[in-house]
């Protein structure tokens, strides 16, 4: 689905490798130690928004989407021009009656992304 190549970033909450995003110190220090993310950051810490943008100076080219919320808001401005979004769920939205990611959306129009969703079975 994101179709990587050498030389580009990947964003990933709790995930396998590249920048990450978890809940708490320990967790973090799991995710760089023992799944060699290269940073990972406390999305409970504030500042989200400046501690992504430090950690990915580039911007991102691959955001694996599974949360949505205040994560998804300090990514989404990030994303490089044709970016993959693999959307595995917006778990912070379920329960929201409408859904807004953001309140200033000019990152969809100014930038060309690729998303796409898909269905895993368990």
């Amino acid at each position: 689905m994101a179709k990587t190549k050498v030389g580009k970033s990947i964003f990933l909450q709790e995930a396998i490798s590249g920048v990450g995003i978890a809940g708490g110190q320990q967790k973090c220090s799991i995710v760089k130690e023992e799944l060699g993310f290269d940073a990972c950051l406390n999305h409970r810490q504030p500042e989200l928004s400046e501690r992504l943008e430090a950690a990915c100076p580039n911007g991102i080219d691959i955001y694996f989407e599974n949360v949505g919320g205040p994560v998804l808001d300090a990514v989404l401005p990030l994303l490089n021009d044709f970016a993959r979004i693999p959307v595995c769920g917006l778990i912070a939205h379920y329960n929201d009656k409408e859904f807004l990611a953001s309140d200033d959306s000019s990152y969809v129009t100014g930038t060309e992304l690729f998303a796409d969703g898909g269905f895993a079975q368990v």
